[in-house]
């Protein structure tokens, strides 16, 4: 199956957006495979659920694109998501690529700014951050059958329970989990760089993934919903690094608190666990996000699981750096603490994460047994070296018979 190495998003028309990627080296034909493009205004919460297709069958000998089907969609505050699907033209087999999905200055080479981003990953993580979840709203799609007046090119009923007053069918997009910080009385400097400030607003932090823009769904861990009303990003060389935004407190008997059984427990229940109990794994939501590109991963070699069974059979160590590009999780092996084959057959079905930072499969060369250790390899795509403190973290699939 090809690997996507990069995928690219750029533009400086309002009527397209030009999509181009490469691959990583192979020795397969690329004439004996196909890719499909498909586009969303959410990132979503696994595989293709909410992206729509754009292309179909395009060859693999193609390395760009130009989507014009943005054109009359323009807005300089709305970001498209892009994913694609590689199709061996022989066996059918699929690969959605890449996990996280492409958006405009998603990456950067900045190693300065990479390295700003994973310091306050770290202390989000570790320290100061709370869960949350994003509810994006939702703009543009079918009209709302109940509430739109074609005429008027406006909703007529504000309390709608078919688009929650978007005026779009279904009005928000999948909740999104993130670390965020929720501070209710910001500093004076911070207040003033939004102008009017209302007892019942917050400043929430958040890093840059995934981008809000306003009028967006913010509910914190005491399910308490917040509206985004202005945001402010800090960014080098045009790469958001994070954004702060000002939140206003939604009444509790605001229609929006009956989001909850259409977005967050359906993000609750991807696990397959009861909403209590869910909300307490914030690691695995990481592990679901960086993971769940299809309903099947599978191997010849027998990593085999439908996604909730995958999940719940997860394990995961810990261990720390070796050197620059290595790390060594000591006292642990493949074949004791996950499956018999002694190797990352697939390493699609493994993450590690970096002080709760998930890198990336192109960053990782290979995880295999050292004698009683495990061995994570990792390669130039990391972009910066393991460094004394750094901890990672291995979660790997047990064989599901």
């Amino acid at each position: 199956m090809l690997t996507l190495k990069n995928l690219d998003v750029t533009s400086y028309d309002v009527n397209k957006l030009t999509l181009t990627w490469d691959l990583e080296d192979t020795v397969e034909a690329l004439s004996g495979y196909s890719l499909n493009i498909y586009r969303s205004e959410n990132p979503g919460v696994s595989g293709l659920l909410g992206f729509d297709l754009v292309e179909l069958g395009i060859p693999a000998t193609t390395y760009d694109y130009d989507d014009y089907g943005i054109s009359g969609l323009f807005d300089p505050l709305r970001t498209w998501y892009y994913k694609l699907k590689f199709i061996n033209l022989s066996s059918l087999e699929e690969s959605i690529q890449p996990v996280t999905p492409a958006f405009r200055k998603a990456t950067t080479t900045d190693k300065a700014a990479l390295e700003i981003v994973r310091r306050k990953g770290i202390a989000l993580a570790q320290y100061s951050g709370r869960d949350f979840f994003v509810i994006k709203k939702r703009t543009y799609g079918t009209h709302c059958t109940e509430c739109w007046d074609p005429t008027l090119q406006r909703i007529i009923n504000d309390t709608c329970q078919i688009c929650y007053g978007t005026g779009w069918v279904s009005g928000y997009f999948k909740a999104i989990y993130l670390k965020g910080m929720l501070n209710p009385a910001p500093k004076y400097n911070q207040i003033t760089m939004f102008g009017e400030w209302m007892p019942h607003d917050a400043l929430f932090t958040m890093l840059n993934f995934p981008p809000i823009r306003t009028r967006d769904i913010i509910v914190d861990d005491k399910n308490q919903r917040w509206i985004v009303k202005q945001i402010r990003k800090t960014e080098k060389l045009g790469y958001v690094i994070e954004h702060n935004a000002q939140c206003s407190l939604i009444s509790q008997d605001d229609q929006i608190y009956d989001l909850e059984k259409e977005t967050l427990d359906i993000a609750l229940t991807i696990l397959g666990l009861p909403v209590v109990q869910a909300a307490e794994q914030t690691t695995v939501y990481a592990v679901i996000k960086q993971l769940l590109d299809s309903y099947w991963y599978e191997s010849s070699q027998g990593e085999t699981a439908l996604a909730v069974q995958w999940v719940s059979s997860l394990k995961r160590v810990i261990g720390g750096f070796t050197s620059a590009t290595t790390a060594t999780i000591e006292n642990y092996n493949i074949v004791d603490i996950f499956h018999t084959y002694g190797t990352a057959i697939n390493l699609s079905m493994w993450s590690v994460f970096i002080n709760r930072m998930a890198a990336t499969k192109q960053t990782i060369t290979s995880i295999v047994n050292n004698g009683s250790n495990i061995i994570i390899t990792f390669n130039a795509n990391l972009l910066y070296d393991l460094i004394d403190g750094d901890e990672i973290e291995l979660w790997g699939p047990m064989v599901v018979v």
